[in-house]
């Protein structure tokens, strides 16, 4: 019973629209990730700022916890390497702890051999920071509110009007379509139907065509002034014109209220997402060489020689991503 007393309560707004207008709208709803397609319409009606999340690059601001496992093995193979006891003629007497400036540890470790005790521990420590950084300075989507003078409301505005374009052709299957909305929309509908009625065009129309004649034959405005005045009235003119000839319909409705969105992108510009992408790429390239160290490390296959070259290797890879990763991260600062 009550469920026959809330049916008979339903509120739908109604709009006549083809195929291809449907399609648009499906495929914004899955654009703005929004699952439901009364939500859809809600916040579309409600002219709220819908929030887009770019489905690109999800998750990357967790680059230093992903490496935290990998940092462990690495300091084994390190622990593992120290007792071969790999003779060092001139051991660095540098205390890694002490280091706290980025410069600084670069600049250090350029002094630093493979076979130094220091060597790892610098870098590794070194990229962390970096790693820290990224995940807190640098991987954050950038935001941007787009409005109706934005390149991406302007775009929609241009798919909005091809899809209504297209369902005017012979086979637009127009229909009546129908979504669950508020008191406050059919109430917002009407006004807008009515708004026409409440302007008389044909008269704005005749007072404009009349200003643009009086200016045209007053002899007191110079030539220049006349041409300048009479193009703007022109102008006006037309967008009159084309005022009176749409009609207020619920689809239009719609059409306005997408046209007019208010979006808040969360994404990335394309120069942040390729150094994004090499930022990680450096690290999966870095997280595949300890996996392979360790099973050289680990066979009884391999000698103590076998074993020592990889993990120098390793230090050396440690070194090399560290240094490509600073870079990266200067990059990414000065855009």
């Amino acid at each position: 019973m009550n469920t026959e007393l809330e049916k008979q309560h339903d509120i739908f707004f109604r709009y006549y629209a083809g195929d291809n207008f449907e399609r648009l709208l499906k495929s914004l709803q899955s654009e703005f990730n929004i699952s439901e397609r009364l939500r859809f319409f809600t916040l579309i009606f409600g002219e709220t700022l819908i929030e887009i999340f770019s489905s690109e690059l999800q998750n990357v601001s967790n680059q230093y916890k992903l490496f935290q496992p990998n940092k462990s093995q690495i300091e084994l193979s390190n622990t593992y390497f120290n007792t071969l006891k790999v003779k060092n003629n001139t051991p660095s007497k540098l205390v890694v702890e002490t280091l706290i400036d980025v410069e600084q540890m670069i600049k250090e470790g350029e002094r630093l051999k493979e076979i130094d005790t220091q060597f790892l521990p610098l870098y590794l420590k070194l990229l962390d920071d970096l790693l820290i950084t990224f995940d807190f300075e640098c991987s954050s989507p950038e935001i941007t509110v787009q409005d109706k003078n934005s390149p991406f409301i302007k775009s929609l505005s241009k798919r909005v009007d091809k899809a209504i374009k297209e369902d005017k052709k012979p086979g637009g299957n127009r229909l009546q379509r129908k979504v669950r909305c508020s008191e406050e929309v059919k109430i917002e509908l009407i006004e807008y139907s009515k708004e026409l009625e409440t302007i008389n065009l044909n008269s704005l129309l005749q007072e404009l065509t009349k200003t643009k004649s009086n200016i045209n034959s007053d002899s007191s405005i110079s030539s220049e002034l006349k041409e300048k005045a009479k193009r703007e009235i022109q102008t006006c003119i037309e967008k009159v014109s084309s005022v009176s000839f749409r009609k207020k319909t619920s689809l239009n409705f719609l059409v306005d209220k997408l046209k007019s969105m208010q979006i808040r992108l969360y994404g990335y510009s394309d120069q942040r997402k390729k150094l994004i992408q090499e930022f990680i790429s450096n690290m999966s390239e870095l997280n595949a060489s300890v996996k392979i160290c360790n099973r050289i490390k680990m066979s009884d296959k391999k000698s103590s020689k076998d074993k020592a070259i990889a993990i120098i290797s390793l230090k050396k890879q440690v070194k090399e991503t560290a240094l490509k990763q600073h870079s990266l991260i200067a990059l990414m600062k000065a855009l």
